[in-house]
């Protein structure tokens, strides 16, 4: 058995290894009897929910038998954003959270996240105990009792209390014109009603999920649409979530797109001229562009760079005492508020700001200018170490000795999807894609020998 756990959970196809029945019904054994063992203080109650997916229904069928064979109270939840789950574990006090979803992921994957008591994401610690055990682990087969998923109808109804919470006072969107594309995921019936609520002209895209249509030609990976439509509908703004809403990209009232980035200098900048900034420090990862972190510094603002994942960024403000961080693909984390990324948490958070700085969104494109960066996503089924491809190595060489202090070069395998992600920045576009295709070119080569 490979490693189960990538960045965010376990992902795969439904019907292929690891999500399979009976392996899915032995990992929420394992998982439930560790968390037991982990959190006796706690209830023995799990939340339970997924995204749109169609292969949802049956994994989140086998996943609840498994918690329920090792004692643990299911409440299922129903189709809510991954953040509701951990909202709602706080709420009901609960051992644990388990969220089926693939995320930003075509239709045809899904994946299983698990949040503990405090809404957060389990440990790298505790994910390897479960790995280790759900190899030699094999639950009797009169233990799988038949668990009833029957939704919470009043999880929803907290969750867009505890959003339209977290909106400043005297914060205005009545009949402000929104464009938001909730990707045929989990937020397609929140997101539209949240934004109504407050009083918002609402003109969603992609909020008809049909089992087999999240993230297809939508969302936060391909917001081009809802670009297009921010500006034809001449709306102060657009909003594109992901599958699972826990990430949230914007564009301007031009149909230019805001990145976790800008929102990143947005939100920084407001909690320090209110002086609210707590420790004066940001958390960004490896991906941040090197025009933010120079932002932050011409701005007296620390910032703390941690591995790609929500969950470094995570730690690292328990750690330090922080309470922002993100990453450019637009997870980001408003400490204040909840222990994890929340895409209608942030897009609120940014229109608040705009809002009360009485500012169009195009303004805040001005903060900082983006150093030239190419990202480029390389298949990579095998995901052989670098370290192993020597060619590889010495292109790489080859590049930072190119670029200098003047730029970087960023080359890791994805802890979602079987491919390898290469970044390259530097001040001469023309240079850094001549460095990215040599660099593709090498590792496609390496690996097929």
């Amino acid at each position: 058995m490979g490693k189960l756990f990538g960045t965010d959970g376990i992902r795969g196809i439904p019907g292929e290894f690891p999500l399979i029945p009976e392996f899915v019904f032995r990992l929420g054994y394992v998982t439930a009897t560790l968390l037991r063992q982990q959190y006796p203080q706690y209830p023995p109650r799990v939340l339970l929910a997924q995204d749109t997916r169609g292969s949802g229904v049956w994994l989140g069928e086998r996943l609840a038998c498994g918690l329920a064979a090792a004692g643990l109270e299911v409440e299922p939840l129903g189709v809510v954003p991954t953040p509701a789950v951990s909202y709602w574990i706080g709420k009901r006090r609960a051992l644990a959270g388990a969220m089926v979803s693939a995320s930003h992921n075509p239709p045809e994957f899904n994946g299983i996240k698990f949040f503990g008591p405090h809404g957060d994401k389990i440990s790298p610690l505790l994910e390897n105990l479960i790995e280790e055990r759900a190899q030699r682990t094999s639950p009797s087969p009169s233990l799988s009792t038949p668990v009833k998923l029957s939704p919470n109808s009043q999880v929803r109804l907290h969750y867009l209390r505890f959003l339209k919470s977290t909106v400043p006072a005297l914060t205005d969107f009545d009949r402000l014109r929104i464009v938001l594309d909730c990707s045929n995921g989990a937020a397609s019936a929140i997101g539209p009603a949240l934004f109504a609520q407050l009083g918002a002209r609402v003109y969603p895209i992609a909020v008809r999920p049909n089992g087999k249509n999240i993230n297809v030609r939508c969302g936060a990976l391909t917001p081009q649409h809802m670009q297009k439509k921010t500006k034809t509908k001449r709306a102060f703004a657009g909003i594109a979530l992901d599958g699972d809403s826990d990430r949230a990209i914007l564009s301007d009232e031009k149909g230019r797109l805001l990145n976790g980035d800008r929102i990143l200098a947005m939100a920084a900048m407001d909690l320090k001229i209110q002086n609210r900034l707590s420790k004066n420090l940001v958390i960004t990862t490896r991906m941040a562009n090197l025009g933010l972190l120079r932002f932050f510094k011409k701005q007296g603002i620390e910032s703390r760079v941690v591995p790609v994942g929500d969950r470094y960024i995570a730690q690292a403000l328990n750690d330090s005492g922080a309470i922002l961080g993100g990453e450019s693909s637009g997870h980001i984390i408003f400490k204040a508020f909840s222990p994890t990324g929340d895409g209608l948490l942030t897009a609120l958070q940014a229109l608040s700001i705009a809002r009360r700085w009485r500012k169009p969104l195009s303004f805040f494109q001005r903060l900082f200018s983006n150093t030239p960066q190419i990202l480029r996503n390389i298949p990579a089924d095998q995901k052989i170490p670098f370290e192993k491809l020597p060619r590889l190595q010495k292109s790489l060489a080859r590049a930072k000795k190119r670029l200098g202090e003047r730029g970087r070069v960023w080359l890791r395998y994805s802890g979602t999807e079987p491919v390898a992600r290469l970044l390259v920045e530097g001040p001469d576009r023309a240079q850094i894609r001549k460095i990215a295709q040599e660099i593709e070119k090498m590792l496609r080569q390496e690996m097929t020998r």
